[in-house]
């Protein structure tokens, strides 16, 4: 095929229906173009609206709310002295997130007081789908996260996780409460779950 000014030449030889796309033809009467759950990604935004199809129903992101626990957690902006640990599990959490399509919202860092975690629980059951505490669910006398789940009024689901590796304990408490679910899980048992490359926060709920 030449193209010049006048015009194009073509030098094959011509069939009758040859490159013509025909109605129907990318979507046959009846294909779904999109289902439940799908991304709404530009290829699918593209194809839809030329379907005709401008609007969409969709889904809102589900909030989860964050909370780090532990006298010994500082920000990660914050200098980490002597006993204490940054708190990194904020931000691989929010990565878990945002990855699964949620909305993080961090809810704060609460002390080993009972009163102080729980008031992070109940405004995260306010306001988020989801919230997830790190830290405080193992057996020593400062893990009080089961006694502040308790005190909001969850009712306990599963409690105990084994896993393979280094720590052979309960790792993980889960605990739901009215509409939301509250899990507790161990700083150890991200870490771990993480280098194996399980880690899943959404996906097995």
């Amino acid at each position: 095929t030449d193209f010049t000014d006048p015009g194009v030449t073509h030098y094959s030889e011509a069939a009758p229906g040859r490159d013509i796309v025909r109605a129907g033809e990318e979507f046959p009467a009846g294909a779904r173009s999109a289902g439940r759950g799908d991304w709404i990604d530009p290829g699918l935004a593209g194809s839809r609206a030329s379907l005709g199809l401008a609007l969409v129903r969709v889904f809102r992101r589900p909030r989860v709310g964050l909370i780090s626990t532990g006298n010994e957690v500082v920000e990660a902006d914050q200098p980490a002295g002597g006993a204490h640990i940054r708190n990194s599990n904020r931000y691989a959490l929010a990565a878990a997130c945002l990855k699964a399509g949620a909305e993080p919202v961090y809810l704060g860092r609460a002390g080993d007081v009972i009163e102080d975690i729980a008031a992070l629980m109940t405004r995260g059951l306010e306001t988020c789908d989801m919230v997830c505490s790190t830290g405080g669910v193992s057996v020593g006398d400062f893990d009080l996260t089961p006694a502040a789940l308790e005190a909001v009024g969850a009712e306990t689901l599963v409690r105990g996780v084994r896993m393979t590796g280094a720590i052979e304990s309960y790792d993980e408490v889960r605990f739901a409460a009215s509409d939301a679910i509250l899990m507790g899980v161990f700083s150890a048992g991200i870490l771990l779950c993480w280098a194996a490359d399980k880690f899943s926060l959404l996906g097995d709920l």
